[in-house]
């Protein structure tokens, strides 16, 4: 039996203010660390859009613990 802890990691994305930046679809990243990752997580904010152009955004995610270390996102 292992225990797991779980986190609240803050995720910041900052969205380019180009011509065809920004997105309606839904956007999931996953925290891959030393131990485990963490499942697919959905970034979302109620009532708030998300991901337009020239944007940045914070977001406030619990999950797993994925150990010390956090080796990427993807």
């Amino acid at each position: 039996w292992t225990m797991v802890m779980f986190l609240e990691y803050q995720i910041i994305t900052k969205t380019a203010d180009k011509a065809g930046a920004g997105t309606t679809a839904k956007v999931f990243i996953t925290i891959y660390g030393e131990q485990r990752s963490t499942p697919r997580l959905l970034l979302k904010r109620k009532n708030k859009r998300t991901f337009d152009r020239g944007q940045t955004d914070t977001f406030r995610i619990s999950s797993d613990s994925v150990g010390d270390a956090i080796n990427k996102i993807k």
